[in-house]
């Protein structure tokens, strides 16, 4: 009795041992899924920069974690390429945006951290505006957006007089070197406001603006020109003190009757002349505006019947594939980026901007996040039927010697011949119609090395021109969060 007794008391005793081992073993995996993922937060949602100097953009990982082994990108919305992008553990130029090479510098001293700060030297105007961060891992991505507002304060101001306009003294404002455009104003010396004669801002050629404007005085005075730079509350304001006796220079009151009379006497020989010449000049005004409205009828007309040209193209083109059978085209999964997911029937494919656990071969995409269609073609003619999102996608063909490793370029030296949809968004999409996705019809004639791609609500076509001497697939080039499907 009492070893069965001992024998049931160990093995109740066992029993909760197992159950509370189990417990600490599903809280571990749980606390291990939990701190796979990951928060991406900016040191600074908006970041201030001179023009001329360098910005910092930083960010950082939450909770804290290694980056050390994560592809870290820094890009600008809209764009495929890159501003930075650190991968397997070192910086990658191939894929950078044109204008930030050799201008970017990333600090990563505290990446064990998850901390990863950008450096951009030499800010320019067109540095303006927002910038995107992602970290990815082997598991996991997040992302997260930053504003830059680029700024720089003119020089001093310039403030002279210039000439007598009428009745008074036309005084002259000038400075450059601004950005964003400053607010310009004129006051007198009781702070009220004068309205201007003359306002002109213009970009010069380092895209800062040039601002030059003018008032008129009519009588002493003293005048200021305040230029301000709104974003960073800077202002210039000269001053400009209109004395009495350079203000009598054009003061009428003490012009003698002798004068008077004088021109009195010369202003009818002066009117007589003056109608002669109006005459004349208004019927050489008259002539050149005829001529000036028959050009301009002439650039309508030809304008029109250029617009007609291109309808009736996109006409001949779509009742010369009328009889064309539309193919039967799936996507190749093999050849897709490791962040597109492609459905099982290969219809469709969607940027996940999550890396697959896929594996990698010399036919995928690894920069450009592209993927193939499984039939390639090298004569006859061919239709293809697509719904494609307007503003980040891309669709073209690819020939067979294509490079797919590295970044890309849709002008036919590496093999792509492409368009991205969202250059001819406008055209493609009708004033009615305020959203993406729109319906493509695409037409491929291997024998005369011509694609035609129409969007079937506005008929707005665009051409690609490529040299049929080797075998082609369609390409589609899918961003963040995009779609394209093929239609049946």
């Amino acid at each position: 009795m009492i070893t069965m007794l001992t024998r049931w008391t160990y093995l109740r005793v066992k029993g909760r041992m197992d159950y509370v081992l189990y417990l600490l073993l599903l809280l571990l995996k749980l606390q291990m899924s939990v701190t796979e993922r990951f928060k991406v937060i900016p040191t600074e949602a908006t970041i201030m920069a001179t023009v001329g100097q360098r910005a910092v953009l930083s960010f950082h990982l939450s909770p804290e974690l290694s980056a050390e082994g994560m592809e870290i990108g820094i890009f600008r919305p809209g764009s495929s390429y890159f501003v930075h992008l650190y991968r397997g553990g070192r910086d990658e130029n191939e894929g950078q945006m044109q204008e930030y090479q050799g201008r970017t510098d990333l600090l990563k001293h505290d990446i064990m951290k998850g901390k990863a700060t950008l450096i951009i030297y030499d800010i320019t105007p067109t540095d303006d505006g927002p910038y995107r961060c992602y970290f990815q891992s082997e598991s996991y991505h997040d992302e997260t957006d930053l504003n830059m507002k680029v700024s720089a304060i003119g020089s001093d101001p310039l403030l002279w007089v210039e000439d007598y306009f009428g009745d008074g003294i036309k005084a002259v404002c000038e400075s450059d070197g601004w950005y964003p455009r400053p607010e310009v104003m004129w006051r007198d010396s009781e702070g009220n406001r004068l309205q201007p004669l003359q306002e002109d801002s213009q970009l010069n050629a380092k895209g800062l603006y040039h601002v030059q404007t003018s008032i008129t005085v009519y009588s002493k005075t003293i005048v200021f020109c305040s230029i301000r730079n709104a974003l960073l509350n800077e202002v210039r304001e000269p001053s400009l003190q209109i004395s009495d006796t350079l203000y009598r220079r054009v003061n009428r009151n003490g012009v003698s009757r002798a004068i008077i009379i004088t021109a009195f006497i010369f202003s009818f020989g002066a009117i007589f002349i003056s109608i002669l010449i109006l005459v004349g000049k208004k019927s050489q005004e008259s002539k050149v505006k005829h001529k000036a409205e028959k050009e301009q009828l002439i650039k309508s007309f030809d304008e029109k019947h250029k617009t007609f040209d291109e309808m009736q193209k996109t006409f001949d083109i779509l009742k010369n594939f009328l009889n064309v059978t539309k193919e039967c085209v799936t996507m190749d999964p093999e050849s897709a980026h490791p962040f597109l997911d492609v459905s099982e029937d290969g219809k469709t494919v969607k940027n996940t901007s999550k890396k697959q656990d896929i594996p990698d071969n010399d036919k995928r995409f690894d920069f450009c996040r592209g993927v193939l269609s499984t039939q390639s073609y090298q004569s006859g003619k061919h239709r293809l039927d697509v719904e494609a999102d307007s503003e980040i996608c891309s669709v073209g063909i690819a020939k067979k010697s294509a490079v797919r490793k590295g970044a890309v370029h849709f002008n036919g030296d590496d093999g792509m011949y492409a368009i991205r949809l969202w250059e001819h968004h406008k055209q493609l999409i009708s004033s009615q119609k305020e959203i993406s996705p729109i319906t493509l019809k695409i037409f491929l004639d291997c024998s005369v090395g011509h694609m035609a791609i129409v969007a079937l609500d506005t008929l707005h076509r665009v051409d690609i021109q490529f040299n049929p001497d080797e075998e082609v697939f369609f390409f589609f080039e899918v961003l963040k969060d995009g779609e394209i499907k093929i239609l049946s």
